[in-house]
């Protein structure tokens, strides 16, 4: 299984890091394909208006031939939004692309009501929003450009730097890409939809499988409203360290599924990582978190994002027989200077306030 990294601490938001505020919108064809209702291959044909028809759907029911209207679309008549950023060159050759025109375009859709786009002048169109993650109503990074079969899509190259028009790939690896998403997308709805666990995580492994590692996240968090049933699949993919980037997501939903009897399984994965850590422990320098080699960083900040996770949901009151563990590993963070400065200890902070419960009152 190819791992994704940095990209899961992103995604989890266990990693405290501070976002750049320069930042700014791009498209990401996974995310606006998972997101989006409808997907087509439409013509804007030469008026640049905002009015367009259907040539392929690519998701949804939006036959050929349809008629759409989506006026945000009509801000690109200015060429110089169409221009195409070649890196700074601007002497480029044929068969290079200068400036995108509306001859083909991939829309990416939400349809914002349930009513059948209007078939007759007059009657009221269905309103379409930007299927990106970045939804203010711009679809400049909802759109990709299709011109000599090379998709164009506007994306932030450097930051802090503007958002620019540029090469994708293929429309026919862009048609693919999407084809693929969608059957899984249509698996997970039905699992979802008939709350089977089983058939969940075979979506999960499929998502993986294909890297598309937001939509795995959101498979996870549907296994925590399927209750007891999930637990069955949950916990051998908390033992399996082929998972661990996912163990944060895995936690929630297990302890989102099992409420209190899920305690017994984030101890055994503290007391895992009190095992771990004190082995770490007496060698650990300051700064491990960024330093090298990437693949022993890396693993630690594993091992970190699942004992943070477990903690942070363990279900409260704390058992009196899990006391004992608790105060060890509040212990080994805050007298060992490596630890006692990872994420402003974070792991001290829980611990304590899981301690402060009184075991009494467990139910």
């Amino acid at each position: 299984m190819k791992r994704p990294g940095l990209l899961i601490f992103a995604m989890i938001g266990f990693a405290t890091v501070p976002a750049p505020a320069a930042i700014r919108p791009s498209f990401s064809l996974d995310s606006s394909a998972w997101k989006a209702t409808h997907i087509v291959l439409a013509t804007e044909g030469a008026a640049l208006d905002g009015k367009l028809e259907v040539l392929e759907s690519w998701k949804g029911s939006l036959a050929p031939g349809t008629s759409l209207t989506v006026p945000a679309l009509a801000s690109f008549a200015d060429e110089g939004r169409r221009r195409v950023y070649w890196h700074g060159r601007q002497d480029l050759p044929e068969p290079f692309v200068h400036s995108v025109t509306g001859a083909q375009m991939v829309v990416f859709l939400v349809r914002a009501n349930n009513r059948p786009q209007a078939a007759s002048p007059g009657s009221t169109p269905d309103l379409w929003r930007p299927a990106s993650r970045h939804d203010a109503g711009d679809f400049s990074t909802s759109v990709a450009w299709i011109e000599r079969g090379e998709a164009y899509v506007y994306r932030q190259l450097t930051n802090p730097g503007p958002t620019r028009l540029e090469r994708e790939g293929s429309a026919i690896e862009m048609k693919a890409r999407i084809a693929c998403l969608t059957t899984i997308q249509a698996e997970f709805d039905s699992a979802r939809r008939t709350r089977d666990p089983i058939r969940t995580v075979q979506v999960f492994r499929a998502c993986l499988q294909n890297q598309l590692y937001e939509a795995a996240g959101e498979v996870i968090g549907a296994l925590g409203n399927m209750a007891d049933p999930a637990l069955a699949v949950l916990r051998p993919l908390l033992r399996d360290i082929e998972f661990y980037p996912w163990h944060p997501n895995v936690i929630t939903a297990l302890v989102q599924a099992g409420g209190r009897a899920a305690a017994a399984d984030l101890m055994g994965v503290i007391q895992e990582e009190l095992g771990f850590w004190s082995e770490q422990a007496p060698n650990l320098k300051d700064g491990w978190w960024n330093a090298d080699p990437a693949d022993q960083r890396e693993w630690r900040r594993l091992h970190y994002g699942r004992l943070l996770q477990s903690l942070r949901c363990y279900p409260s009151p704390l058992a009196a027989a899990d006391r004992d563990v608790m105060v060890k590993t509040r212990d080994l963070w805050q007298t060992t200077s490596a630890l006692a400065h990872v994420g402003e200890n974070q792991v001290v902070d829980v611990c304590n306030a899981l301690l402060r419960e009184d075991p009494t009152s467990l139910r």
